[in-house]
């Protein structure tokens, strides 16, 4: 499948790419994304002017369908119709995450720059030419 990535610190450096299609890990959730958004820190990455994790799949506003769970993942099923919550992966230990505000920890990393994003398009469903993605 191709995703839209950011390969390479600095400006430019973001085209469409050959990756793997996503497999949720135990405690993950594969979401087929039925909407994103281009933001502010999309246009700031490829512009070189804000921190990203290169190479890393651009993306972290969106919408969608849960399609795959991980084994240890509760309370989703498949069907589920979800948005996203960008923190991906924080310390859980600092007092932010203790209090509920993950996405102020020092240690964040955010789909779409920290970590791989959702810009990311199937065989048949990739527009060819336009960069345009989706799941």
């Amino acid at each position: 499948m191709k995703a839209l990535m950011k390969w390479e610190s600095g400006a430019g450096h973001v085209a469409l790419r050959e990756t793997e299609r996503p497999v949720p890990g135990p405690d993950e959730v594969l979401i087929r994304v039925a909407a994103a958004g281009i933001c502010g820190t999309d246009i700031k990455i490829w512009h070189g002017t804000t921190w990203s994790n290169p190479p890393v799949i651009l993306g972290h506003e969106y919408s969608g369908v849960v399609v795959g769970l991980g084994r240890n993942v509760t309370g989703l099923q498949p069907g589920d119709r979800v948005v996203s919550e960008t923190a991906q992966v924080v310390c859980g230990k600092c007092a932010y995450c203790r209090s509920g505000r993950e996405l102020m920890c020092d240690r964040r990393l955010s789909i779409g720059y920290g970590v791989n994003g959702i810009h990311r398009c199937a065989a048949g469903h990739c527009p060819q030419d336009t960069g345009q993605p989706g799941l």
